[in-house]
């Protein structure tokens, strides 16, 4: 074992695979793709030479921060949306959002969209960091991530409403009522969307029409984005339990113990779902039977989601470590200390880890 800057560092080799689920184009939204699985389309980083850079934001860092083309888009808590290069940390441009901002940011074509607590999303223009056009939602966007696709926006509205609105000219297809609160970011596959609430559970809705497909109650609040594959959806939620649910009839194909609350979205990858408690631990399940496979156990709690690159788990904890994970086995492979709690998950492209923590810092690791 060797140790650097805050480094922890376990000498284990790891090849670069892509894992099952990884979607072309998917750079730039949260979880890596509109499944919510929490696959990063790059290879792992199976050891870390020590900081690239490091920038201080204009406050604490608990919106997960996305990649896309280069270039690395964060939110803060005072209202700033930020663009850095990836390569290098240099800020590239800073837009004032007006209101603090606690959801991820989402790059579809030109734009830049993001949710903030001022009851809008706002699109800025990706090159220049200038406003381009703000959609009304009628409620604080607190966690709530939208769902930007085929020129249209899916967003909580009224608290118990979801609607889906025209990118082009903010006019809203339907509104519709469910039950409880929208919680996480919505999922999508083909023309289905799937979402968590605070009734508590997870609702199927048709995408282009609006029309709710079912209705799933859970024992507690899902406090994450549910994950989509292979016509299961996957969620955990505050009671600490992990749903397997069929995507067609809404009916449970298994359900998990995690043994603690679950405070964010579970990733699935490699026949396997990975979930987080506020225990601290890690467990991996069997995807088709909710047979557990590993746990391993951090320091402190973590209310952040875990994502995978290569076979490489990676998550962050309020206990100021980012963990990197063997994604088959569940050995240690690095951590690294940032200055903070961490609340928001990592991201990695091209062999670098970026961290986002509490103090206002982001981290990039390589």
């Amino acid at each position: 074992m060797r140790r650097a800057a805050g480094l922890v560092w376990i000498g284990v080799v790891l090849t670069t695979i892509v894992p099952f689920g990884v979607q072309a184009g998917a750079s730039g939204v949260i979880r890596g793709n509109m499944l919510r699985t929490g696959v990063l389309e790059t290879k792992a980083i199976p050891s870390v030479q020590g900081v690239l850079w490091t920038c201080r934001t204009t406050g604490p860092v608990r919106s997960s921060p996305v990649i896309d083309n280069g270039s690395v888009y964060c939110g803060t808590e005072d209202g700033q949306l930020m663009k850095l290069d990836l390569k290098t940390g240099k800020p590239i441009w800073s837009c004032r959002i007006g209101g603090r901002i606690s959801t991820p940011p989402t790059v579809e074509g030109t734009a830049v969209y993001v949710g903030s607590e001022d009851e809008s999303v706002v699109a800025v223009d990706a090159e220049t960091g200038k406003e381009v056009k703000r959609y009304a939602v009628n409620m604080p966007l607190t966690g709530v991530a939208p769902l930007i696709s085929e020129g249209f926006l899916v967003t909580p509205t009224w608290y118990t409403k979801l609607m889906r609105v025209s990118l082009s000219t903010g006019e809203a297809s339907w509104t519709i009522g469910i039950r409880g609160d929208t919680t996480g970011a919505p999922a999508l596959s083909g023309n289905r969307l799937v979402v968590g609430s605070s009734a508590p559970g997870i609702h199927s809705i048709e995408v282009t029409t609006g029309a709710v497909q079912w209705e799933f109650p859970t024992a507690g609040v899902v406090p994450g984005s549910p994950a989509i594959d292979r016509a299961l959806v996957f969620a955990g939620d505050r009671a600490g339990t992990l749903y397997a649910i069929d995507l067609n009839t809404g009916k449970a194909s298994w359900t998990f113990s995690v043994g603690s609350p679950v405070l964010g979205s579970p990733a699935v990858a490699f026949d396997s779902v990975f979930i987080c408690g506020g225990d601290g631990r890690i467990v991996c399940v069997e995807e088709k039977t909710g047979a557990k496979k590993w746990s391993y156990q951090a320091e402190a709690a973590i209310e952040s989601s875990p994502v995978i690159a290569g076979e490489m788990v990676f998550v962050g904890s309020l206990d100021s470590f980012v963990y990197a994970l063997n994604a088959r086995t569940g050995a240690l492979v690095w951590k690294y200390r940032a200055g903070a709690s961490i609340s928001v998950s990592p991201v990695i492209s091209d062999g670098i880890c970026v961290i986002g923590s509490e103090d206002g810092q982001l981290v990039a690791l390589h």
